[in-house]
């Protein structure tokens, strides 16, 4: 009887020792999409027509009282966050009812966010409203007067002169759209403001009770005063929070307006500059750069180069050790859109001296792993033909692109050990799963024995999985137990 080498697979996996927490960050497209993410209590974003003005998060419907006029909000030939018939409310100067009247939220707290935008024309009046209520302890924010004239400040504690009083150094620019927000805090209050592509903050760091509100808001005017301090330009995107946003919150929503697009055309100024387009263009969008099929846009919102003409090439390929496997790594990352159905296709795939293909899997984004009928151990030289497969730019290889690798040699006395560090859970489940196995391990090494870590040593971690693999002659036929 003649007796042949078995090949042997162990999988091993760390006992728990700590625990990690991988988080999944989802974004939304668009200003409007970023702010309601946050679960505002109210968000007016003045699109309306009529005398009435939604509330986007609940029910909190404003008034547009009867000199207050529509007037064109922030558009995408500033940032492309906004729809390009986004609206704002035009308040003017000295002219009685020129603003919108919102129903305060029922709110009796000391943690709270104020946000909008704003386009102040010209110089403003000392003290003149943003968003401020003054039917219950006098709350919200606005711009100052005396000593910090022209800058973002806000009323808190009850009118206390340590809120309204704070020289926050944020003065709002005139004649341009402007973000503006406060967010409020038992121990202080952060103020922010963001124009161009600079969000600012300042910090007042005072003790802030809680803040009973009652009555209507004005939204471009604070009603303490006769008509002395209406806002004079346009605001627009307000919204109020029954807590307070974090700066990683308010960041991510200033973030969310988006670049400037001056010819609307879905393409970032910056952008079509960077790749030679004409940023006052809009035809620009739909045409093919690198004539790869797809447009200019499509290219923007995939996140690609637009002027990429270098087509995949194979960096490396190797064998395996269970002679039935071939990895073949990619120069750049795979499937166009999405679509990976070129790269698993065993058709684009051909071996010789003549080896079977019976299965294409993409192991990692840029390496597809065949599964070929049994490789003659030995430095036997095979060589892989490639076709068709296409990166994420819809660029294919080169026709007939080839690679060649050389079966493995038995060597005696060693087995293999992959390592994969970083796993999700201490389970074999968890290493099987990852979708780096079994073709893609942190690092390997040879080991003079079927354990790890060797000689009987202490864990090396947690998180993590092994395998083991080898090929063994045992010296007589019968069953075995690993």
């Amino acid at each position: 009887m003649n007796l042949r080498p078995i090949h042997v697979v162990l999988l091993l996996a760390s006992s728990p020792c700590w625990t990690s927490t991988l988080c999944a960050q989802t974004s939304s497209a668009g200003y409007a999409n970023a702010v309601l993410v946050n679960k505002p209590l109210a968000y007016w974003r003045l699109n309306d027509s009529g005398t009435t003005t939604a509330d986007g998060a609940g029910s909190y419907t404003g008034t547009w009282l009867g000199a207050a006029t529509k007037a064109e909000g922030p558009q995408p030939v500033d940032y492309n966050g906004f729809e390009a018939n986004n609206s704002a409310v035009k308040v003017t100067k000295g002219t009685d009812q020129s603003w919108i009247s919102v129903p305060q939220p029922d709110l009796n707290v000391d943690t709270v966010t104020f946000m909008a935008w704003v386009y102040p024309d010209g110089d403003q009046a000392d003290w003149t409203g943003i968003l401020i209520d003054r039917g219950g302890d006098n709350a919200g924010m606005g711009m100052g007067g005396g000593a910090n004239h022209g800058m973002l400040t806000y009323t808190w504690n009850n009118n206390s002169s340590a809120t309204y009083g704070f020289v926050s150094g944020l003065t709002i620019p005139t004649n341009q759209w402007s973000f503006v927000a406060v967010v409020i805090a038992p121990d202080k209050a952060t103020l922010y403001l963001g124009s161009g592509t600079t969000l600012k903050s300042a910090v007042n760091a005072i003790a802030h009770t809680t803040g009973p509100w009652g009555g209507n808001g004005e939204i471009g005017n604070d009603v303490c005063c006769g008509t002395g301090r209406i806002f004079n330009g346009r605001i627009d995107e307000v919204a109020v929070f029954d807590k307070a946003l974090s700066p990683d919150a308010i960041k991510k929503i200033w973030d969310a307006r988006g670049p400037k697009d001056t010819d609307k055309d879905g393409l970032p100024d910056a952008w079509e500059v960077q790749y030679g387009l004409n940023p006052n263009d809009p035809s620009d969008a739909v045409k093919d750069l690198n004539g790869n099929g797809f447009s200019n846009l499509e290219e923007y919102n995939l996140g690609l180069d637009p002027s990429d003409t270098t087509k995949p090439t194979i960096t490396s390929i190797k064998g395996s050790t269970s002679f039935d496997k071939v990895v073949l790594t990619f120069s750049k990352t795979l499937g166009p859109k999405g679509d990976t159905s070129a790269a698993v296709n065993v058709a684009n795939y051909s071996i010789t001296p003549a080896l079977a293909i019976t299965k294409a899997t993409l192991s990692t984004p840029n390496t597809v792993t065949l599964t070929t009928a049994a490789q003659t151990p030995g430095a036997i030289a095979y060589t892989v033909t490639v076709n068709n497969v296409k990166d994420l730019n819809n660029l294919a290889v080169a026709p007939n692109t080839q690679a060649t690798f050389k079966s493995l040699i038995f060597t005696p006395g060693y087995v293999l050990q992959k390592f994969w560090e970083a796993n999700s859970a201490n389970n074999i489940a968890a290493l099987t799963s990852d979708a780096r196995f079994p073709d893609a391990p942190s690092w390997v090494s040879l080991e003079p024995m079927w354990e790890y870590p060797p000689n009987g040593g202490n864990e090396g971690g947690s998180n993590y999985g092994n395998q083991l693999m080898g090929w063994f002659t045992p010296a007589k036929s019968g069953n075995y137990i690993f």
